[in-house]
């Protein structure tokens, strides 16, 4: 009977260090953490996103620019070649250059009003960056701790079913065979009588019972089945 007691103890831990396991793997604070690692993420994400659009609308201004410069470039080179005779072309050369000029202004504008957004996007991608990092940081170590926990509860529960695999050769067959029959029903085949009162089922024991479970020291509960014990 020590033997059973034995073992069902340790069918119960099992369970209790398999639940431990699945509450590891579920852990609430790397959910939390994780979840906040994904909201950072995120607004990271949008400023990285105003970043490269800014970058792109920076590159078009400046290739405009280039394009208005190689204009002006062409209009000076023509106004001061000395071969335009026509006063009328010279005014509208003039023209033109005027009004590249201030197309080129307002560009500029945009230019630094643009460099400016990307000084702001950048740093706020960066904050971002960092923040993220040091909380992937904590992420990593935390889930290095937890695998660690489980692999020490996965040695623990192996060392468990050894010895009940070793416990087991040590009890005699039949009563083994219904033991197990009794775990297919109930969780615990084995339970404590407490104050004349099955802790399996909450119902009471008779006293005959009590007297032949003294003396052979094995026997089963009227109302649920289970195997009796007395401590």
């Amino acid at each position: 009977m020590e033997e059973l007691i034995i073992i069902q103890k340790s069918y119960d831990l099992i369970c209790e260090i398999e639940k431990r396991i699945e509450y590891l793997k579920n852990y609430p604070k790397l959910i939390q953490i994780r979840q906040k690692a994904y909201k950072i993420d995120d607004i990271q994400s949008k400023w990285r996103k105003k970043l490269d659009i800014s970058r792109s609308n920076l590159k078009i201004l400046e290739d405009d620019l280039k394009s208005k410069d190689q204009i002006l470039n062409d209009i000076v080179n023509e106004l001061y070649s000395g071969k335009i005779n026509n006063i009328k072309l010279l005014e509208t050369l003039k023209n033109k250059e005027e009004r590249i000029n201030k197309e080129k202004e307002v560009i500029e504008k945009e230019v630094i009003d643009i460099m400016g957004k990307i000084d702001i996007y950048t740093r706020e991608v960066n904050k971002y960056k960092y923040k993220l990092n040091l909380i992937e940081e904590n992420i990593e170590k935390l889930q290095s701790q937890i695998e660690e926990k489980i692999r020490i509860y996965d040695k623990k529960i192996l060392e468990l079913n050894k010895n009940i695999k070793n416990m087991r050769k040590e009890i005699d067959v039949e009563i083994l065979k219904k033991y197990d029959l009794i775990r297919k029903k109930h969780k615990n085949a084995i339970v404590k009588v407490v104050n004349q009162t099955c802790s399996g089922c909450n119902l009471g024991v008779y006293l005959n019972t009590i007297d032949i479970l003294t003396r052979k020291g094995i026997v089963e509960c009227e109302n649920c089945g289970r195997f009796l014990y007395i401590e």
